[in-house]
């Protein structure tokens, strides 16, 4: 095979300090190797609207974080920040970036990164700087139990020994009713 040169790519970093921008995807980059072993990545990209790149186009950024809820997680602290309320349980639990995330918009900071051993210079969404712009309504409401998930309705024996529908969405009402304290096993009014 012949030798061949490969140039380097004449990358400009997205222009440090404060930008607003929208967000325009949110890619799951599956299990990814990383120094603290394998983890699960998402990476959100956002299009600048208050910078260019040199030929004009919107400038481009994109942040990668693990797939976790945890309350210090930064993926966590982000939907947190862009959606300027706390996640619910459920969102805590399940992750819709495209219903959640697609097309708000963001003000963030760019700080820009040391020269690598190539020279070659990274913009990066600095942690904490995310705050939303005025979405007018946009951001979507908290993810109520019945938009996210709904189990299979099915029949149950309610102790009258009558049949009760259970299950499905929502449908806490048609469960059987509680025990009066007096019929609990371990009440001290039965010892």
């Amino acid at each position: 095979m012949a030798r061949l040169h490969i140039d380097k790519p004449n990358y400009a970093p997205h222009p440090a300090g404060r930008h607003q921008g929208r967000i325009i995807e949110v890619r799951d980059l599956g299990i990814v190797e990383s120094a603290f072993g394998a983890k699960h990545k998402v990476c959100i990209i956002v299009e600048s609207s208050t910078a260019q790149r040199e030929d004009g186009s919107p400038a481009q950024v994109q942040k990668r974080m693990t797939l976790s809820s945890h309350p210090k997680a930064p993926l966590r602290l982000f939907r947190e920040a862009v959606l300027d309320r706390p996640l619910t349980e459920i969102e805590q639990e399940d992750f819709d970036g495209d219903r959640e995330l697609v097309d708000l918009q963001i003000s963030y900071r760019i700080d820009h990164t040391e020269p690598d051993a190539d020279g070659r210079v990274f913009g990066n969404i600095r942690d904490g700087s995310i705050e939303p712009v005025s979405n007018k309504g946009d951001a979507p409401a908290p993810m109520a139990p019945a938009q996210q998930r709904s189990a299979p309705a099915r029949s149950t024996t309610a102790p009258d020994g009558s049949q009760r529908k259970t299950g499905g969405a929502g449908d806490y009402r048609d469960q059987a009713p509680l025990p009066d304290e007096d019929e609990l096993p371990f009440n001290s009014a039965h010892r």
